[in-house]
């Protein structure tokens, strides 16, 4: 199965009914759906808030149309902001969604008084990215530490329901173009990793998400191997996404994932999806 999906309400290609025949096809019992969920300022790739409401009201229609074949899930991809928290939950159809995937697409501009002056994004154009890290003196490791304290307050935040946490190092994408960045990385995922171990049992659930390796042609999903090796000891609860933006991406990067953790004997706690919707 698959929560993490985008269809044409947000920035996927595909209507919600191609999903549902392609995970049909696949034979999966479930299939989630989580579109972006808006952000107070103009984003491209967020869903409208006019159009929330159709967005349930269709994936509700065809899940019933479906039942017999699979089971559905209505979730939202939402966005942490710096000063915001989780602005979109101001919404009672978004608070009231079956699950959240908790993510970070911006970083802020701050005044020294720790005001936002513009909220940029660190996984888009890499000379957006650059902006804010020009912004801080051109000091990447600021720019680093900046999205570990908001990683931190992200996950410190209490939550409705299900919270799996998305892309966890995404911001790498674009860090790693800086030759810098290599000096930075060990303590990068150090402290990531510290975050993570200091989190109370099962009050999270990690996302691994190959969307990097078929979209992004990369070796690593998010997180990467080495991280995952990492932090197999900590046990957390984890399931497998693909980010898929077209119905055709819904289980891309799958094999080659399982492949790769068989490969390096890396110990995964799969998080039982099946288990604890059929509990709700």
């Amino acid at each position: 199965m698959n929560l993490h999906t985008h269809t044409n309400y947000c920035d996927g290609l595909c209507d919600p009914v191609e999903y549902f025949e392609k995970a049909i096809e696949l034979n999966w019992k479930f299939i989630g759906f989580s579109a972006h969920a808006p952000i107070p300022f103009q984003c491209e790739w967020c869903i409208n808030e006019s159009d929330i409401t159709n967005y349930i009201q269709e994936i509700q229609s065809l899940g019933k149309h479906y039942q017999k074949a699979i089971n559905t899930f209505i979730g939202w991809e939402i966005d942490y902001l710096h000063g915001k928290d989780f602005p979109s939950l101001n919404d009672i159809q978004i608070q009231n969604a079956d699950f959240h995937i908790c993510s970070i697409h911006y970083l802020p501009i701050l005044k020294s008084d720790n005001h936002v002056i513009e909220y940029i994004e660190i996984d888009g154009n890499f000379s957006d990215f650059s902006r804010i890290v020009n912004y801080y003196n051109d000091n990447l490791e600021e720019v680093l530490n900046l999205y570990l304290n908001n990683f931190k307050t992200m996950l410190s935040l209490p939550f409705p329901a299900v919270k799996i946490i998305g892309h966890i190092d995404k911001i790498c994408i674009n860090a790693e173009q800086y030759p810098i960045f290599k000096k930075y990385a060990d303590n990068f995922y150090k402290h990531l990793y510290e975050i993570l171990r200091d989190q109370p049992k099962n009050s999270i659930i990690l996302e691994i998400n190959t969307r990097s390796i078929y979209k992004k042609n990369r070796s690593n999903p998010y997180p990467n191997y080495q991280f995952l090796n990492t932090i197999s000891n900590l046990n957390i609860p984890t399931i497998l996404s693909s980010d898929a933006h077209h119905a055709c991406e819904l289980k891309q990067g799958f094999s080659a994932l399982n492949e790769q953790l068989d490969k390096r004997k890396i110990s995964i706690n799969w998080f039982n999806i099946e288990d604890y919707f059929s509990s709700k």
